[in-house]
């Protein structure tokens, strides 16, 4: 493990770096390193955690990430100067568990192979790599510095319990993945401040294990899909500031937070944002109509004057389909009238009996 955080170290990377061929921890975070990645660091192949955030590196993202080091289990280049796109070779990391590429240059499409990272997608990974990844994140020195539930905090002891993908703050522009939601694993996801167009992923409820979603200050438009309100673990929720519209779907869960997390939609409405949904009444006044919304397919049930008429007819003709037999056949008046005296007789006899016996007890 080589770990140099937290220190005013500044110019670039040595080549050197190279030939640590059994490095597994490098730590660099908190300096002044500037300049491009060493090439040579492809050679250390054992690599498991690369800390660089909070320093001055420029340059692209290298593919050789992906291919020459693919046990890969935390990458962090947060705050620095990176720019270009994300290579298609990072798909490759299928042990990634925590990706920060927050606060650079990047720009362009996000790859769409994010079901590639195995270990964000199944929880049933390799016994081997979770105890080396478990080892290593708990007795190195350093803590890896992340952006979580909106505060930035730094990992050590827990660092193993955390999954998640951090790209805010940088360029990125065209839809988001769909393969996003394949990522059942991941705790925290933030795309805010992004160029990000399109529709919020539909299934975005197979994230089961997510428990904060940020995607604020983007171009997302469409309706809330109503499949977020099935993620249980959702504590912290940020929307604000895209084109989204419609109604907020219903649930105990989405209406259960700050009008903040949906500000910045004009056209988006319903609780808990003031604005009420066209055709929504207020408190419910009489004579209005009254509705219920369904949610999945956003079909109308309206309580009109011919609901009540339908509702009488209903219970005329089931009313005189029994009575009316009873009024006009006289074997079954007489089988009704025979079942009420049998009734009374025996409600006669029980009272009677138990209410002699209570008066013997009291006697007694």
């Amino acid at each position: 493990m080589l770990n140099l955080a937290n220190n005013t170290l500044s110019s670039e990377l040595p080549r050197s770096f190279g030939s640590f061929f059994n490095l597994k921890v490098l730590q660099l975070s908190n300096n002044n390193f500037s300049g491009e990645l060493p090439e040579s660091l492809k050679n250390c192949p054992h690599l498991i955690i690369i800390n660089l955030g909070g320093n001055r590196f420029t340059g692209k993202i290298q593919p050789w990430l992906g291919t020459r080091i693919p046990n890969l289990m935390i990458l962090s280049i947060r705050s620095n100067r990176f720019y270009g796109d994300v290579p298609r070779d990072i798909c490759l990391l299928n042990s990634l568990r925590v990706l920060d590429f927050s606060q650079n240059d990047l720009s362009g499409k996000l790859p769409w192979c994010f079901d590639k990272f195995s270990a964000l997608v199944q929880s049933d990974h390799s016994m081997k790599e979770t105890a080396d990844f478990a080892y290593y994140s708990t007795i190195y020195l350093g803590n890896v510095l992340v952006q979580w539930k909106g505060q930035e905090r730094g990992y050590q002891r827990r660092l193993r319990l955390l999954k998640m993908i951090d790209f805010s703050s940088n360029k990125f522009s065209g839809e988001i993945p769909q393969e996003i939601a394949s990522l059942a694993e991941v705790v925290s996801l933030n795309l805010s401040r992004n160029d990000f167009t399109g529709k919020i992923v539909q299934n975005i409820d197979r994230m089961k294990m997510l428990e904060s979603l940020d995607l604020s200050r983007n171009r997302l438009f469409g309706k809330i899909p109503p499949t977020l309100a099935a993620l249980n673990f959702l504590s912290v929720l940020d929307l604000s500031n895209n084109n989204l519209s419609g109604k907020i779907p219903t649930s105990t869960q989405l209406q259960s937070f700050n009008a903040s997390v949906y500000s910045g939609n004009a056209q988006l409405c319903g609780v808990p944002l003031p604005d009420k949904c066209p055709g929504e009444e207020q408190g419910g006044a009489p004579g209005n109509k009254k509705w219920i919304q369904e949610e999945d397919d956003e079909d109308w049930f309206t309580i009109t004057p011919a609901f009540y008429i339908s509702l009488g007819v209903g219970f005329a003709c089931g009313f005189w389909a029994i009575f009316g037999t009873i009024l006009f056949s006289s074997v079954s008046r007489y089988a009704w009238f025979k079942f009420l005296d049998e009734v009374a007789d025996w409600l006669y006899v029980t009272t009677s009996v138990n209410f002699n016996r209570l008066k013997r007890r009291l006697r007694g």
